[in-house]
């Protein structure tokens, strides 16, 4: 999730918008089944990040949040 984000946000013109389109609704899928199992997918970010502004960033980017 981190990964992709980073890549759009660095170079937007090398992300198709159908890659967008359908890792948003990969998310969409993944993070209901993250709040079932109870796994803090915010708090997995903030460690791989390091930022929570980040964090807010990319959770808002596929609209998760």
């Amino acid at each position: 999730m981190a990964s992709f984000y980073s890549l759009y946000i660095k170079n937007p013109n090398n992300v198709r918008p159908e890659e967008i389109d359908k890792s948003k609704r990969l998310l969409q899928r993944v993070i209901p089944d993250c709040k079932k199992y109870n796994i803090n997918y915010r708090a997995i970010l903030l460690e791989e990040l390091g930022d929570a502004k980040k964090v807010d960033a990319i959770l808002k980017f596929y609209g998760v949040e």
